[in-house]
């Protein structure tokens, strides 16, 4: 979990203008509250899933996903405009094997 609230303040205050920034954005938060949700020792403040699911839209940043997915032991890859999910897949593994040299 450590990992994960490492992302979070990472995401945050990565973002230009931080938490401020990012809560003027929502549009639903005082301007603190989303640095002190991302305070990992600010047990009083707890982001939650709706909150984490816009900052990565709003931040544009997918590392706190990633970070949920490394916890469940998964990883996620993003996916191109226009494409379906298994044609991405599959340009995704090819080009690994390309990348080690794989793949004719």
């Amino acid at each position: 979990m450590d990992k994960v609230l490492r992302a979070i303040y990472d995401v945050v205050h990565r973002n230009p203008g931080g938490g401020t920034e990012i809560a003027k954005t929502m549009g639903c938060y005082h301007y603190n509250t989303i640095n002190n949700k991302a305070d990992p020792y600010d047990q009083t403040h707890q982001m939650n899933l709706t909150d984490v699911v816009a900052i990565t839209k709003i931040t544009g940043d997918n590392e706190i996903i990633q970070a949920l997915a490394y916890e469940a032991g998964l990883g996620v890859f993003p996916l191109c405009k226009g494409e379906s999910k298994k044609d991405t897949l599959v340009r995704l593994i090819t080009g690994l094997g390309e990348k080690r040299g794989e793949v004719d």
